[in-house]
């Protein structure tokens, strides 16, 4: 008979290397291709990022620029999620 093994069928994106888990590595972009790798490095502590805004945000923290001010009490924070969250937790 012409009937196919159970399981034998091919998935898109199976030649993708896997790990010992079972999953493919994280490591490699979404295709398969190269991993990413960052492109943008903190000139004073050497971290690396993918984008350039998290470099700008990163910088922040060596310079002690807190740009985002909480307008009922005044407390600033170094990037806008953190003022969010503050308003959110402190009901400013």
């Amino acid at each position: 008979s012409s009937r196919k093994p159970r399981g034998g069928g091919v998935s898109p994106g199976s030649d993708r290397p896997k790990n010992p888990s079972g999953r493919r590595s994280a490591s490699s972009g979404p295709r398969g291709g190269k991993p990413r790798q960052p492109k943008h490095a903190c000139g004073k502590c050497g971290k690396s990022f993918s984008r350039g805004s998290s470099l700008t945000r990163h910088q922040r923290v060596h310079l002690g620029e807190k740009p985002f001010a909480c307008p009922n009490c005044g407390r600033s924070f170094a990037c806008g999620s953190a003022l969010r969250d503050h308003r959110k937790k402190s009901r400013c």
